[in-house]
């Protein structure tokens, strides 16, 4: 009995079915914070980016000639070797790491008592309730206790005053014949 070859979609799951596994047993192997494993990672990954390049370049891509194939395979040859280089350049930066969080932690009552006052604005311009008030409900859950939620409004929707009130933040809405005004 032969070794059963697989056909090209089998040979393409598996391989694909392999990379699975290793994306999900990486993160248990890999150490975030040593900047030689991230690196090692990301030349890796180079590595597979310059594979997929230059079969890209060299398999895929219609000859040279003045036609309309010509003209779509190299404008999406290039829009891809575009992406590729930005994703590369994306991931060498991002081997670079600090963790500041003890830092953080350590100085995080540098202000004594009383905590400094953030103003939290949200500009609006036409946007839904359900929009607005994902970023409303966010803005109030922030982690500081001396902030006050402003949202800033063209002066156009009556229904925006009520949903501050009910919100409890502040509405400052610019009417467009007057100057601003602030609504309690």
């Amino acid at each position: 009995m032969s070794f059963p070859h697989l056909s090209e979609v089998q040979s393409s799951f598996t391989i694909l079915l392999m990379l699975a596994v290793v994306g999900l047993i990486l993160p248990f192997v890999v150490d975030r914070q040593s900047t030689f494993q991230r690196s090692l990672l990301v030349a890796f990954a180079a590595l597979l980016a310059g594979r997929y390049a230059f079969w890209r370049i060299t398999q895929t891509v219609a000859p040279f000639g003045l036609t309309m194939d010509m003209l779509a395979s190299w404008s999406l040859l290039a829009l891809e070797m575009l992406a590729l280089v930005g994703s590369t350049s994306a991931f060498l930066i991002m081997t670079r790491h600090r963790g500041r969080s003890e830092e953080a932690t350590e100085n995080a009552g540098w202000w004594d008592v009383n905590s400094p006052k953030v103003a939290i604005l949200i500009a609006t311009c036409n946007e839904t309730l359900d929009v607005l008030e994902r970023t409303v409900i966010g803005a109030k859950s922030l982690r500081h206790d001396n902030k006050e939620v402003i949202v800033l409004d063209d002066g156009r929707r009556d229904w925006l005053r009520d949903y501050c009130a009910s919100q409890q933040v502040r509405l400052c809405a610019v009417p467009t014949t007057r100057g601003p005004r602030l609504a309690t």
